[in-house]
């Protein structure tokens, strides 16, 4: 069977109708889905450079779990790393904008990028005390346990960083790398580590957005 070109492409015609329509129905379907696809794409590798990060300066590490409070409650902890020289709880917010807060504020002001309103949320240092004194209970006496805040790299701090808090980038730069293959945790922290492993139990994310500021 021999082929042949269809006459609107040999004379130069028009596309035809059902052409055009075909090729806008596909980008309307196609686009959408690409772009879906980069997004999620994203967030892996996002997710996979942050866990990297972690695990460079710790030996082992909880991530989004819950652990008794000492009241009969519970709190949920972001991440706990077994570091060489003690444990240490990261808190977790994911905020754009400008923000400003102390040890002292009650309430911390963000100015988010691309909204001029100007929100407030509270001192995300008190909860972390929490969340110490907790693990610092489970884990027995002389562990050190240390907390710090961890703002997303799209939070900027103007006027300096109030204490316990660093952005995802500085969190490597502020504890020393660890070789996991090379050395080992401190039998001390290690036991400490596994008394609040043993306590925690898997729980949901808990991250604060902008959205939950409003």
């Amino acid at each position: 069977m021999k082929f042949e070109f269809p006459a609107w492409l040999l004379h130069g015609s028009a596309f035809p109708t059902w052409l055009v329509v075909g090729v806008a129905v596909a980008l309307v379907v196609l686009v959408p889905v690409i772009l879906f696809g980069r997004r999620t794409w994203l967030r892996r590798r996002a997710r996979r450079e942050k866990a990297a990060r972690l695990d460079s300066i710790c030996y082992q590490r909880l991530t989004s779990v819950l652990v008794p409070d000492g009241n009969g409650g519970q709190l949920h902890l972001d991440h706990l790393l077994l570091l060489p020289k003690g444990l240490l709880i990261l808190a977790e917010r994911d905020l754009a904008g400008v923000v400003f807060g102390s040890q002292l504020m009650d309430e911390w002001a963000l100015m988010p990028t691309g909204r001029g309103a100007r929100i407030t949320f509270a001192n995300p240092l008190r909860p972390l005390f929490d969340r110490i004194a907790a693990v610092g209970t489970l884990a027995g006496e002389g562990v050190l346990v240390e907390g710090r805040v961890v703002f997303t790299d799209t939070a900027e701090f103007p006027k300096g960083h109030p204490p316990l808090v660093v952005r995802e980038s500085e969190l490597v730069d502020a504890f020393p790398r660890v070789d996991r293959t090379g050395s080992a945790p401190d039998p001390r922290w290690l036991l400490a580590y596994e008394q609040v492993a043993a306590q925690a139990v898997p729980g949901s994310p808990q991250l604060p957005t902008l959205a939950g500021l409003d």
